[in-house]
């Protein structure tokens, strides 16, 4: 999933899992990727429950921004991402409900062209203090993102 949406997975913390678009080259539509891969990753949770009879549940914090990304070690080697967007993509994710995509309101406003997006109300972020959350539903017009071909 995260191959066709051209996201690149950092690593996973926990039960977290981090992953970017638009690294290690730029790339204008990364925040659409970024989306798409993060409603197909809500949507594919049912079946995937159904599948394994579990009853997992999912959140996704969407950030878009500045961060510095390089290789980490001198014997075991890790890739890693850091900055402030990173800290406010976490903490995004930690305020949304399952099911949901949670962003700024400043993704929120780029995004909106494309998806629908609605209030989830101000909550007091740390180390951001009071922000305004949005949850991205899916594509506007109520149609999900579409999944595209198998990767070459």
């Amino acid at each position: 999933m995260a191959v066709e949406r051209e996201a690149e997975k950092i690593k996973t913390i926990g039960d977290g899992y981090m992953a970017a678009c638009g690294l290690p080259d730029a790339d204008p539509d990364h925040l659409v990727h970024a989306c798409d891969l993060a409603l197909d990753m809500v949507a594919a949770m049912p079946a995937l429950n159904a599948a394994l009879g579990t009853h997992l549940e999912l959140r996704v914090g969407l950030n878009s921004g500045g961060a510095v990304a390089g290789v980490v070690g001198t014997s075991t080697f890790s890739y890693d991402v850091w900055g402030e967007m990173v800290n406010v993509a976490s903490r995004l994710e930690s305020n949304g409900v399952p099911g949901s995509v949670v962003t700024s309101s400043t993704v929120a406003a780029a995004l909106r062209d494309r998806y629908e997006v609605r209030p989830l109300g101000v909550r007091d972020l740390k180390g951001e203090g009071r922000t305004e959350l949005f949850t991205v539903v899916g594509r506007q017009g109520g149609a999900r993102a579409s999944s595209p071909g198998p990767s070459t």
